[in-house]
């Protein structure tokens, strides 16, 4: 066994002291090929909310979830009736959104899900986002349901009681 030299970032910092504990060993065949190459560093991927009173995610954000973005893109009339029976409103709420100028339902789901989560922001913003950016909106409440509720059933598995139930997760299925 040759002895590991310490990870070293560009600029000269040590990278040791912020991955201690999540280092992995390879086993098997594989272990020889990676002995050549080095370690084999894994750091699981943080989700949840960062910001309170903030979106978890950006308007633009779609990368973030690709099978509703593809959804919204082929189908935006099904995607929104979706994610409003995700909230816990009728489904078929958002069908009203092309009556007039202004999208209610839209910004009807925008205000109940800032509401709920707590959610810095106002009517203007969410008459902008349903005006002018309509599919970007719904996808960007559709991830903040699912960012929410991944959280609550992370910290319900963590104290010990069931996962949360409620309308919020229905769309996850």
């Amino acid at each position: 066994m040759r002895k590991e030299q310490p990870l070293v970032a560009p600029g000269g910092r040590g990278l040791d002291t912020d991955l201690t504990g999540v280092v992995e060993k390879p086993q098997g065949r594989r272990s020889q090929r990676m002995e050549k190459w080095g370690r084999v560093v894994q750091l699981q991927p943080q989700g949840g909310v960062q910001h309170p009173g903030q979106w978890s995610s950006g308007l633009c954000d779609c990368w973030k979830d690709m099978g509703d973005c593809c959804l919204a893109l082929c189908c935006l009339p099904l995607f929104t009736c979706k994610v409003t029976r995700a909230v816990g409103a009728c489904p078929c709420l958002p069908l009203l959104d092309c009556v007039g100028c202004v999208p209610a339902a839209s910004l009807a789901m925008r205000a109940s899900v800032r509401e709920r989560y707590g959610i810095k922001g106002g009517v203007w913003s969410d008459c902008f986002y349903g005006c002018c950016c309509y599919a970007l909106s719904w996808l960007q409440i559709s991830r903040e349901l699912k960012t929410r509720a991944a959280a609550g059933a992370r910290s319900a598995r963590g104290s010990g009681r069931g996962a949360p139930v409620g309308p919020q997760g229905a769309h996850l299925i």
